[in-house]
């Protein structure tokens, strides 16, 4: 990774990227690094198989539930249909159905018991779901059967159905809020004069502190100008702060399409079969990614495509 970082996109033949084998595997540490230090695609499926599982999907099909938050916290969608249509949250319903009570502890399920006992969360099983859930997991997703998952708690008359409904619900009214405060204009801080019961705005206050602490006195015209450059100098560190944010996002903006356009790259590579003009050849996938042959170290000159 340190030497040819693209490899961590690089596919096997049985078109399994290295973050589902971690996960196959269930090697936190490896699963980690990939996504920490390698930036892999955290929701990668498979390509030419049928055995379509994203990592998330993966690790609760292999029941491996310790990679389940480090997945989440790194991007991991909860909603990505595996093959067969199901998401992970609906596979994480299976497992609860077949051996929920057998599901070991992990520290996210601890949290989620402390955090939503008060709604019927209680059992290991009950706190995959309430973290699925609570990162945005959709209990009215289908799967190709056309089967929602709200549908088959009802049918099992499963309690956990009402503690998951009311987490989903509060995600959205959280999320609701968020978005509601993110575009709402800018406002001047104020605060509650006690003596005389009104709002003197924060840039005033300070203004007086410091006039005491100078020792200074002047007139009624001579505050009001001074409050006013000062709320003038605040709207323009207001629009200071507002251009950088704006230039951080088409920033991110920029990064999108680099990693987009890499993506798009890697699935051409994946459909050509090619080799080294000096004999050798390697998975088809990584020939192009490499800056010599792994075999001779020879500099690489051009490739043959062989399709």
């Amino acid at each position: 990774m340190d030497k040819i970082p693209r490899l961590v996109e690089a596919l096997a033949n049985a078109g399994n990227s290295p973050i589902s084998l971690a996960v196959f595997k269930g090697c936190r540490n490896a699963a980690e690094l990939l996504m920490k230090k390698g930036h892999c695609n955290v929701n990668a499926v498979p390509v030419g198989t049928d055995f379509g599982y994203c990592p998330l999907a993966m690790a609760i099909a292999r029941e491996h539930f310790h990679l389940v938050d480090v997945l989440v916290e790194h991007g991991a969608d909860v909603n990505l249909p595996d093959c067969s249509g199901n998401t992970s949250l609906q596979l994480a319903i299976i497992a609860h159905f077949s051996g929920g009570q057998k599901m070991k502890k992990e520290p996210y399920m601890a949290e989620m018991k402390r955090k939503w006992g008060h709604r019927g969360i209680k059992t290991n099983s009950d706190a995959l779901l309430a973290f699925l859930v609570s990162h945005g997991g959709d209990l009215n997703a289908s799967n190709s059967a056309n089967w929602k998952i709200k549908t088959m708690l009802q049918q099992k008359r499963d309690p956990i159905l009402q503690p998951l409904l009311d987490i989903q619900s509060q995600k959205r009214k959280d999320i609701a809020r968020q978005q509601s405060a993110s575009k709402r204009p800018l406002r001047t801080l104020t605060k509650t004069n006690k003596n005389k019961g009104t709002k003197v705005s924060s840039v005033s206050s300070v203004l007086q502190k410091s006039t005491v602490r100078s020792g200074s006195k002047k007139g009624s015209s001579g505050n009001s100008s001074a409050k006013l450059a000062t709320g003038s100098g605040s709207q323009q560190k207001s629009s200071g702060k507002l251009h950088n944010i704006q230039t951080e996002i088409k920033r991110k903006d920029e990064e999108l399409e680099t990693l987009q356009s890499r993506v798009k790259t890697l699935e051409h590579l994946v459909k050509k079969k090619i080799s080294f003009a000096c004999g050798h050849d390697v998975i088809r996938s990584i020939a192009e990614l490499i800056p010599e042959c792994p075999y001779c170290s020879e500099p690489i000159s051009s490739v043959v495509d062989l399709q």
